[in-house]
């Protein structure tokens, strides 16, 4: 968890960019938002989520990783 310039909490994480891992898109990630390394220490757990895309008809099963971390 980050906290941004206006003091806000946030997880860091995006999408996973071509044949990426999720834990080196985390990795990436972690840079382009906080601009920080980090370590991943372990995973903590494991969710799925459906989305819609408007405007047309796409459903989206997605697999969320949270992961525990530590700066580099």
């Amino acid at each position: 968890m980050c906290r941004n310039s206006d003091g806000n909490l946030f997880l860091v994480g995006g999408g996973i960019e071509g044949e990426e891992s999720p834990k080196l898109a985390l990795l990436r990630e972690s840079i382009e938002e906080t601009g920080h390394e980090i370590q991943i220490v372990e995973i903590i757990g494991k969710a799925k989520d459906i989305g819609f895309q408007k405007n047309i008809l796409l459903v989206l099963n997605i697999i969320l990783e949270y992961y525990t971390c530590v700066n580099y």
